[in-house]
C-alpha cells in the first residue's frame, strides 16, 4: 500500500484499482466514492449517509458491516468473480453520469426559485 496524499487529480490512482473500499463509519455524501464509481470501480462501503443516495447493493456495489471480516469477503467475493466486477464497473460509471454538476446547479436553482416563488405568495 502507497499513500499518495492529497491529489488535484485523483482519477489517475483510481484507475489503477480494481474495487474501492469505504468502511468508514460516517461519511458526508462521500465525494471519494462518486469518484471512484466514475472511475468505473465497484464500491465495497458501509451503509452511511452519502453514499446510501448512489450505491445500490448487488448492483454498482456492495454494502457490509464494519467488521474487516466482512469487508475481506466481500472484497473477495468482488475481486473473485470478473463477471460480477465488470457489470458493477459498468453500474458504476452509469450511477456517477447521474450526478452531472451542471445537473446539480439546474436543479438547485429550479427549487431555489420555487422557494422563492412560494414566499413572495
Amino acid at each position: 500500500v502507497h499513500f499518495a496524499g492529497i491529489q488535484a487529480q485523483p482519477q489517475r490512482y483510481l484507475a489503477a484499482g480494481d474495487v474501492f473500499a469505504c468502511p468508514s463509519r460516517y461519511e458526508t455524501f462521500s465525494m471519494s466514492g462518486l469518484e471512484a464509481a466514475a472511475c468505473g470501480l465497484p464500491l465495497v462501503v458501509v451503509r452511511t449517509n452519502g453514499l446510501e443516495d448512489f450505491v445500490e447493493h448487488g448492483v454498482n456495489g456492495l454494502f457490509v458491516e464494519t467488521t474487516w471480516q466482512a469487508v475481506r469477503d466481500a472484497l473477495a467475493r468482488v475481486l473473485g468473480d470478473p463477471v460480477l466486477r465488470a457489470s458493477m464497473s459498468q453500474a458504476a460509471v452509469r450511477t456517477a453520469a447521474r450526478f452531472d454538476w451542471g445537473d446539480i446547479a439546474t436543479a438547485t436553482r429550479e427549487v431555489l426559485e420555487t422557494l422563492s416563488h412560494e414566499r413572495t405568495r
